[in-house]
């Protein structure tokens, strides 16, 4: 039997992974459905890089006419 630290080690880590790509697809959500990027890119540069460089990335598209 595991030490009972293990799980909430990795109950933390998971949770910490679920805040984190809800960020991502709230900064997606939010200011990509407006711009010629998408929601779909700027959510893969928010995972892929941090939240913060997908908004810039995401902000420096230009917006649907």
């Amino acid at each position: 039997m595991r030490n009972p630290d293990v799980y909430l080690s990795q109950t933390n880590l998971l949770i910490a992974g679920l805040v984190y790509f809800v960020i991502c697809f709230l900064v997606a959500w939010l200011f990509g459905k407006n711009r010629k990027l998408g929601i779909g890119w700027s959510f893969l540069f928010c995972i892929c890089f941090t939240p913060v460089v997908g908004f810039v990335i995401t902000m420096y598209s230009e917006k649907k006419p």
